[in-house]
Formats: C-alpha cells, structure tokens, sequence
C-alpha cells in the first residue's frame, strides 16, 4: 500500500513500473494538490530548458528530462503535465496556462511567440535572465528597506515607552500644580491613559 502522485492511471503504471513494483489495482483519490514551486525554482527551470534547447535536445525530451530530476519542488510535476500536453499535441505555451500561478501571461506569450518563430531556447534564456534580474532588484530593495523599517519600530517602542512610563510621572507633577494644562500637554496625558 503507498500513494503516487500522477495526471492519470496510465502515467501512474509507468512510474511504479519503472521501479519495479506491479500494481495489481489502483485508488483514484482525486486531483492532487497542485504543485508548488516558488519562482526561483521557475526560474531555475527556465534556465535548464531553454539550455536543453541549446544544446539540441527536443522539447518534450527536455520536459521528460526536467521532469525524471529528483527534486523536492512541483517543478518535475509541471514538466511531465506540460510534456504529456505536448503528447497531446497542444502547444507548449497553451501547456503553461494550466499553470498560471506560476507562469504569468508576460511569460506564456513570450514563450508562445519563441515557439510559433522557432527561437523558443532563446526566448527562455532570456525570460530567465530578466527573472533573475527581478529577483535581485527585488533583494535589494529589501535589504534598503530593512533599515528604515528598524529604525521606525525603534521610535514607535520608544514613544510606548515614554507614553506608559514618563508621561504618568509627570502627570502626578502637573496636577500638584493646580494650574490648568495646555491642550496639547492634556492631549498626550490623555493617550498615556
């Protein structure tokens, strides 16, 4: 008894045969959760297709071979759904819309205007590339943004502070004066409370 995750009986077979086990009945249990991949394994992806291209190797081969990769990631499981979608004789581009999470619509028209003029290898090295150059523009604006953001929750604790602890003992000061408070010093003893 076991699980495996296929899109259909037929490729459920092939997967067990291919490590030896003989399934003597199956159990559909439904759709599988659909695969997660983050977009740094998208990219990543991107990257060693469009070099499978390069060096010659077909496309659905290359998806076969992306998707035969051992890897924690939903990445092999995109690559075999979109090469059996290419055994069907859809396009690839149309492949990657049942996974739009993962491939926004800049990416799938891209890669379907690489496909109908042949320079799909290219294409996809350079939507990787400028993957990558979003991911690292991204990482740096995080990084700048660290800073200010430390030095705004620093101010904010320090205002608490001063609300919850100074501004009481002074409170005490101002009413053993008797005299009637200004309204802004009456505003913050009023948030001090």
């Amino acid at each position: 008894r076991g699980k495996i995750v296929a899109p259909h009986a037929a490729a459920a077979r092939a997967a067990l045969r291919k490590r030896g086990i003989v399934a003597g009945s199956f159990e559909v249990r439904g759709p599988a959760a659909p695969p997660r991949a983050t977009a740094r394994e998208i990219t990543a992806f991107t990257r060693h297709l469009a070099g499978l291209l390069n060096a010659g190797v077909p496309l659905a081969q290359a998806l076969q071979l992306i998707a035969h990769t051992p890897a924690r990631c939903g990445v092999p499981r995109i690559a075999d759904a979109l090469a059996h979608h290419l055994a069907n004789g859809h396009r690839f581009a149309a492949g990657l819309g049942a996974f739009s999470q993962h491939f926004d619509p800049f990416y799938r028209q891209l890669t379907a205007v690489g496909e109908t003029s042949g320079t799909l290898a290219q294409v996809l090295a350079r939507l990787a590339q400028e993957r990558e150059r979003v991911a690292a523009q991204r990482a740096r604006m995080r990084a700048a943004l660290v800073y200010p953001a430390a030095v705004l929750l620093l101010a904010l604790a320090i205002a608490a502070a001063l609300l919850l602890w100074v501004v009481p003992a002074f409170q005490l000061a101002f009413e053993s004066f008797g005299a009637p408070l200004p309204p802004l010093t009456r505003a913050v003893v009023a948030l001090s409370d």
